[in-house]
């Protein structure tokens, strides 16, 4: 039966992807975004960004990369404006127009991780104000799976096992509204 009803989206969990050059650039991301999202809940052991050398001519060799999940559901239709947020923080604290640090903000659902990105491909859907959806995972068969566009360092088995961790807490704490499409 056909009802035209729009379902407002369940909340979701704002994840994000921390790139940053030394431990120092690495904390300060972080701490900025903690003063305007608020506590984080989890966090991922900080690793070498190993996966690629796409940031290194910008950022440099020694990279670092760790994951964060807040505290507070996030409305996922808010994901456009704290990706130009981020975009905003990142240029604010580059050193000699060079960035110190990379924020990808995602959310998390029951179902999927949607992570924003400022640049086009096939895969992404346009939100407006240069900013990008691409779905980065999908939860089936009770893991996070990747698509074929999913970047290597999200793909990596720690980095699975912190998202199905960080989808169990929310759970858990039954801040995830929505239905489970695959369980």
């Amino acid at each position: 039966m056909l009802d035209g009803k729009r379902e407002q989206a369940a909340d979701a969990v704002l994840v994000a992807g921390v790139l940053a050059a030394g431990k120092e650039a690495f904390d300060l991301a972080i701490a900025l975004m903690v003063a305007r999202y608020g506590p984080v809940r989890l966090a991922s052991e900080p690793v070498p960004f190993t996966w690629t050398r796409y940031y290194t001519a910008e950022m440099g060799p020694d990279l670092t990369r760790g994951f964060v999940a807040f505290e507070r559901p996030i409305d996922p239709g808010l994901l456009r404006r704290i990706k130009v947020e981020t975009s905003a923080l990142e240029l604010e604290h580059a050193r000699e127009g060079r960035r110190t640090f990379n924020l990808d903000p995602g959310t998390l659902t029951l179902n999927n991780l949607v992570v924003a990105s400022t640049k086009e491909a096939s895969y992404r859907v346009y939100l407006g104000d240069g900013v990008y959806a691409q779905p980065m995972l999908v939860f089936k068969d009770k893991q996070f799976r990747p698509f074929e566009w999913t970047y290597p360092d999200y793909r990596d088995p720690a980095h699975l096992a912190f998202f199905v961790a960080v989808r169990q807490d929310a759970r858990e704490r039954e801040v995830l509204g929505g239905r489970e499409l695959d369980e």
